[in-house]
């Protein structure tokens, strides 16, 4: 069945499936990056330490284990590699529900839909708009996007 025999309802319900891809897409490499960074941070910030302890530097070592705690902190209580795992099968459920989207019924592909959504985890509201915008411009609607605030162009560069 060709696209245009589908009703408006369908159509919608395909857009809805390929956000989902978009908005998944998004805060996995958001938490990805946050994943790396507070790596990063422990791997520097745990090298910087040892050295000031041999350099004897009290201010260093201790600014040091600032860093260190916080970036552990963030890590533990934020989980992003998991999160971003989680919005990664979510994003792989999405692409493989649009991939069928098409050829089930329309009451199908809702329920799909509503299944699909509360197995995804729950993401970062800032991605939401710019992940809308992803999907506008992935279907040809560019003139359908909503502005974006500073906070979500700055999390959208980094996503």
């Amino acid at each position: 069945m060709s696209e245009s025999a589908y009703t408006e309802t369908h159509r919608e319900l395909v857009s809805h499936v390929r956000y989902g891809y978009w908005f998944n897409a998004s805060c996995e490499k958001a938490y990805g990056r946050l994943d790396l960074l507070l790596n990063v941070l422990q791997l520097v910030g745990g090298s910087i330490a040892v050295v000031s302890i041999l350099k004897t530097s009290e201010t260093l070592t201790a600014l040091m284990a600032g860093i260190l705690a916080f970036a552990a902190a963030v890590a533990l209580l934020v989980q992003p590699s998991v999160k971003a795992e989680r919005h990664r099968q979510a994003k792989c459920a999405f692409l493989d529900l649009e991939g069928r989207a098409w050829h089930v019924a329309t009451d199908a592909l809702e329920q799909q839909l509503a299944r699909a959504r509360q197995d995804a985890p729950i993401g970062i509201d800032l991605l939401a708009v710019p992940a809308f915008n992803a999907t506008m411009r992935a279907i040809g609607q560019e003139d359908a996007q909503k502005p974006e605030t500073i906070w979500q162009r700055a999390l959208a560069a980094v996503a």
